[in-house]
């Protein structure tokens, strides 16, 4: 008689699992699974941002001269053909717009609207050999061509091609 009161046993313990009522506060119950009274999994922690992401700064870039856009090299007055008379030349090295009264130029524009850069320029007076500052605006028409505004007036120079400066420059 041992052998089916063990049998017995075994058989309870077996479907003990199985029964259709929920324990107390049980969530596992095959009823209960997909319902709103599931346990939820743990939220996921968010990392922070790394500081090489690529998500929006709300500090603003500083504006460069390289904004701009323009292409470096010598530059005619519009109307004005090239090689230009030393009167309507300006020349762009990539950092400011010399002249042949001014050189070693650097231009920083600290406001920009469209194509509008406005700016300081900084540069060597060829004469006095001092530092000159000056305020000064460029509009942007394209990469080669580009109208400079300061205290002297309003100009639009054109970018010169360079085989057509090869006899001029020597």
């Amino acid at each position: 008689m041992r052998k089916p009161a063990l049998l017995l046993a075994l058989i309870a313990l077996a479907t003990a699992g199985c029964s259709r009522e929920p324990d107390e506060g049980s969530t596992n119950d095959i009823a209960d699974r997909g319902s709103a009274s599931t346990v939820q999994p743990p939220e996921t922690p968010v990392a922070p941002a790394s500081p090489n992401s690529e998500a929006p700064s709300s500090t603003p870039q500083p504006l460069s001269v390289r904004d701009l856009g323009l292409t470096s090299g010598v530059y005619a007055a519009s109307g004005t053909t090239c090689p230009p008379a030393m009167a309507s030349l300006a020349t762009f090295d990539g950092s400011g717009f010399g002249s042949r009264n001014m050189t070693r130029c650097a231009f920083s524009p600290q406001k920009r609207a469209g194509q509008t850069f406005t700016g300081t320029q900084t540069c060597t007076d060829s004469y006095s050999k001092e530092r000159v500052s000056e305020d000064m605006t460029i509009t942007v028409a394209g990469p080669t061509r580009f109208t400079q505004s300061n205290k002297w007036g309003e100009r639009t120079f054109d970018l010169c091609p360079d085989e057509r400066l090869s006899d001029w420059t020597g």
